[in-house]
């Protein structure tokens, strides 16, 4: 894939790929809503997940993210967490963690037609600590998503070799 890129392309962040649902979710004030990629609110099955998105200080934004389910630190095919959300009643969710990789709006702000460096610039003020490529600590429902910062084809290669040996990459 690197072929594809050219020296005006750099700099670029690169980082692992995760494999569950893409969700987005919207919060407004204290109210806290999550969507699937097929279009369906799914609020009501990830309240462990709206708890802790209700601790980030910042009370306005849009962000997306890669919901994923982990069994005993053995990561479970996407097609398992999409079952979770499709269920008629809402399931224990502390095996599910949102990998939280951008920002599209923020305090007033639309940032989707912003450059991918400035989205996570607005997506690091939210102040997610928990940050790691590796089997993820279910007790935090917050994951945000670590990039490598790539000037060059060299580095890109390199980090990309690196990433696709990580845990369920």
């Amino acid at each position: 894939f690197v072929s594809y890129f050219s020296d005006d392309d750099f700099p670029v962040l690169n980082s692992k790929k995760y494999d569950g649902v893409h969700i987005i979710i919207f919060r407004e004030k204290n109210k806290v809503e999550i969507w699937s990629e097929d279009g369906r609110e799914i609020t009501r099955y990830l309240p462990s997940i709206i708890k802790e998105f209700l601790t980030i200080k910042k009370a306005n934004f849009i962000i997306e993210a890669e919901l994923e389910q982990w069994a005993q630190d053995h990561h479970q095919p996407r097609e398992s967490v999409a079952a979770r959300i499709h269920l008629k009643s809402p399931q224990p969710d502390d095996d599910l963690i949102a990998n939280v990789f951008t920002c599209l709006f923020i305090d007033g702000e639309d940032l989707h037609k912003k450059t991918e460096m400035e989205r996570q610039e607005a997506l690091k003020s939210l102040g997610i600590e928990y940050s790691v490529n590796e089997i993820p600590d279910l007790k935090h429902k917050l994951n945000l998503v670590p990039n490598i910062l790539c000037d060059n084809l060299k580095q890109l290669q390199l980090s990309t070799q690196k990433l696709r040996y990580l845990p369920a990459s």
